[in-house]
């Protein structure tokens, strides 16, 4: 132990010294509980949690020295073009991130520290508990050692666990977008019976662009752990990052618009799941609803453009139905409402089918709208029994209604792929 006060005293010193020429520093410290405070593994994630930071504020800091002793480790930085109070606010913000919450990320001062107590700011939370502060468990020995540091390890492990956590969300896209494929019969659409209503694509069409999105996609969960909090310019980062794999998806498919919709609807929720990855110590259902709520704010203003030029647009301006940007700035709400019913099913297929139409009469479906008067379509689905006993008779009707108007509700069986992603993504950000 003499040995770590002395490591810290040595800190203290080089901290002084270098406060007598400049006014401000920045300290980003790691320091393990118990006496082995240097090993691979956390060495693996102070690289990494050090990096996050330097991107973060790029331009802005710049390190003056880089200590690994017994105490831990530690990067000290000076800064400039950004003023300390705000600077502090912002580390504090991070550090309530819970990837950062074994970090200590303090601004020392040739006039002193900026503590949070001076600021008016909560003290930080406890790793252990989430309850007392951590001060205060700390003192009173609430937790020993041996729970602070498995705390520890788990934040370190959601960090090395990304890559992983990638490969599975690719996995659970391949087999959603894939059921929902498979889902026989979908009057009107491509499934195992055929094209529907379509002469240009068919089942290898969509294998095709299921296998890209299954591939590509999971960019957008390891981009949100890159830009954890809400912002204004989100919406605009997925955009830009979809409109890559969407440019792929084209190329597989020869210009045959697939899955554009699901890519729009899975790039919003994979960048939500990855903020939440590494915002939170556990990502529930609220969480990300909210989260996707928070990105897609201001999805249906889009609509009120003169300018634009889409199914979307032109049925918003008809019928003032909002598609699949209201159902994204809900939250997705349609979706958990059906993964809410309770469906008798003899067969997973069955259930699908049931769903699918219960999506159908729960969404404004705008490929559906475009074919069918807005009166007659409501009272179809005004109509539909999804939970019926007889599911023959409500696939009848529904087969009826595209043979008379030549619809595919291609919206709709976005949202069914959807509904079999979330309905099992959770196994995996446990």
């Amino acid at each position: 132990m003499n040995n770590i006060l002395k490591a810290r005293e040595r800190r203290y010193a080089v901290h002084l010294e270098l406060l007598k020429a400049i006014p401000n520093i920045l300290t980003i410290s790691l320091t393990p509980p118990g006496k082995i405070k240097n090993t691979a593994a956390y060495e693996k994630y102070f690289k990494y949690a050090v990096n996050y930071l330097e991107k973060m504020f790029q331009g802005k800091i710049s390190e003056l020295d880089h200590i690994i002793d017994e105490a831990g480790y530690q990067k000290i930085y000076k800064f400039d073009r950004i003023d300390p109070l705000k600077l502090k606010l912002s580390l504090v913000k991070l550090e309530s991130l819970y990837i950062f919450s074994i970090m200590d990320m303090d601004i020392l001062s040739n006039k002193g520290e900026f503590k949070r107590s001076s600021m008016g700011l909560p003290a930080r939370k406890c790793i252990v508990c989430n309850r007392g502060s951590s001060k205060v468990c700390s003192t009173a020995g609430r937790h020993n050692i041996t729970e602070v540091r498995a705390e520890y390890f788990k934040v370190m492990k959601r960090i090395s666990e990304i890559p992983e956590i990638k490969k599975k969300l690719g996995n659970l896209i391949r087999t959603s977008l894939m059921a929902e494929l498979a889902t026989t019969p979908k009057p009107g659409m491509v499934d195992l019976l055929g094209r529907g209503i379509h002469s240009d694509m068919d089942l290898s069409t969509f294998t095709l662009s299921a296998e890209l999105l299954a591939l590509r996609l999971p960019d957008l969960f390891k981009a949100g752990t890159l830009y954890p909090g809400v912002r204004s310019d989100l919406l605009k980062i997925i955009r830009e990052e979809g409109l890559k794999i969407e440019k792929k998806m084209f190329k597989a498919t020869k210009g045959i618009n697939t899955h554009k919709g699901a890519l729009f609807i899975f790039s919003i929720i994979l960048f939500s799941l990855g903020q939440l990855w590494v915002e939170r110590k556990n990502v529930s259902r609220y969480l990300l609803k909210q989260r996707i709520k928070l990105i897609a704010k201001g999805l249906t203003e889009e609509l009120k453009d003169s300018d634009l030029i889409s199914t979307s647009a032109l049925m918003y301006r008809q019928y003032g139905i909002t598609g699949i940007r209201g159902e994204m700035e809900n939250g997705l709400s349609s979706v958990w409402r059906a993964l809410d019913e309770d469906i008798s099913s003899f067969s997973m297929n069955e259930l699908l089918i049931r769903r699918f139409l219960m999506l159908f009469a729960f969404t404004d479906d705008t490929q559906a709208y475009k074919k069918v008067p807005a009166e007659i379509l409501d009272k179809m689905k005004q109509g539909l029994e999804p939970k019926g006993k007889n599911l023959e008779e409500e696939i009848g009707k529904f087969r009826n209604a595209v043979e008379k108007w030549g619809f595919s509700a291609g919206g709709t069986a976005d949202l069914l792929a959807t509904s079999i992603f979330l309905e099992n993504v959770f196994k995996l950000t446990k």
